[in-house]
């Protein structure tokens, strides 16, 4: 019997360790990994930036795009960067973006240019533009198609969620049908638009909101909710 409660005593004793160093490792676990990883999501969102881009685009050799925050001075952001990575035009304007320098980059082997989009009254980001085969005037058709598709949506998702809107009853001028799948978040909208399906045509865009309606990636049947 004294054996018994001996062995008892310590059985009650070594499961009360066990249930402490669970409550130990727990705690550890939680305050270590979990919570950072919760609080960086919240604090992220709201940043002003183009939120994880650096995450999307492995380019720190070329730019460091976790240091690139909306409204700094392109001139500033093209001083950094190697003249033999972008190239400079003369300026034009597509929408609420003045262009005037792309920068050159691979993404899976294929070329990309990443376009600076400027606020045309004070030369600061305003968006950022990861464009195939763009002269600054048209698209190049022997340049721009990309087999990237599923890489680019499964990224994507994979980084930010599942999309908030998608559009996918829509063609462009030729006819050819066209897709947009777009993240919004308080700093930065993010939105990946196929402009040719068939030419296989695609492009990614990290701007600031611009507090405008987005109707899409050119004529559309339907408006997702």
């Amino acid at each position: 019997m004294i054996m018994q409660d001996l062995f008892t005593q310590k059985m009650i004793f070594f499961r009360k360790k066990l249930g402490f160093s669970s409550k130990i490792t727990f705690i550890f676990i939680f305050l270590i990994i979990i919570l950072p990883n919760v609080c960086l999501g919240k604090t992220d969102n709201n940043q002003n930036k183009p939120i994880r881009i650096e995450r999307f685009l492995n380019i720190s050799e070329i730019i460091n795009l976790e240091n690139i925050f909306w409204d700094m001075s392109v001139d500033k952001i093209i001083k950094n960067i190697k003249s033999s990575k972008y190239n400079m035009s003369d300026g034009f304007k597509i929408g609420y973006c003045y262009f005037r320098y792309s920068i050159n980059i691979k993404i899976k082997n294929e070329p990309w240019e990443l376009w600076l989009c400027e606020n045309p009254e004070n030369g600061k980001l305003y968006g950022i533009s990861i464009e195939k085969g763009f002269n600054g005037v048209f698209f190049e058709k022997n340049k721009s198609k990309s087999n990237l598709f599923s890489n680019f949506l499964n990224n994507l998702k994979n980084i930010y969620g599942p999309p908030e809107k998608v559009w996918k009853e829509c063609h462009n001028t030729r006819w050819n049908f066209t897709e947009q799948y777009s993240w919004y978040f308080a700093k930065t909208t993010i939105s990946f638009v196929i402009r040719d399906i068939p030419l296989k045509q695609m492009a990614i865009h990290y701007h600031k909101p611009t507090g405008i309606k987005d109707f899409g990636p050119g004529i559309c049947s339907a408006q997702p909710e």
